[in-house]
């Protein structure tokens, strides 16, 4: 009578190494991956392209229609500021005519603003009510 340690090491010797898939088992495997690839690629591709074409040459610029409006505005206070203080500059320089350059700096000072005011009324208006 076999002791377990002897059956288990006859089970062990007897098995034979799984042998590897046929090559052409192999080959159409890797083919149909890479049609599964090259499908999810093309998909890809029309989303982006459709994306693209959806969003137009103003929307590459500034983003999406969600975007747009809060980029615009704060390109608008960065060369609302920007011109503040090149007219502020020149008022100072033009000690002349200072009045008139510091009154058009004013004038930049209201069109940043008042798209700050738009950016956080938006921002305001976008979220809903406490109750």
């Amino acid at each position: 009578m076999a002791s377990e340690r002897e059956t288990a090491l006859g089970a062990v010797v007897a098995q034979t190494p799984a042998e590897p898939p046929p090559l052409e088992k192999a080959i159409s495997e890797a083919s149909s991956l890479a049609e599964q690839t090259k499908q999810l690629q093309l998909t890809h591709a029309h989303a982006i392209a459709m994306r693209n074409a959806d969003l137009g040459w103003f929307g590459r610029i500034f983003g999406a229609e969600p975007q747009a409006a809060i980029v615009i505005a704060f390109i608008v206070v960065a060369c609302g500021l920007i011109a503040a203080g090149g007219l502020w500059w020149v008022a100072y320089k033009n000690g002349s005519n200072s009045a008139f350059w510091s009154g058009e700096a004013h004038i930049a000072l209201g069109a940043v603003t008042t798209a700050l005011g738009y950016v956080f009324g938006r921002g305001s208006k976008d979220t809903p009510p406490k109750a």
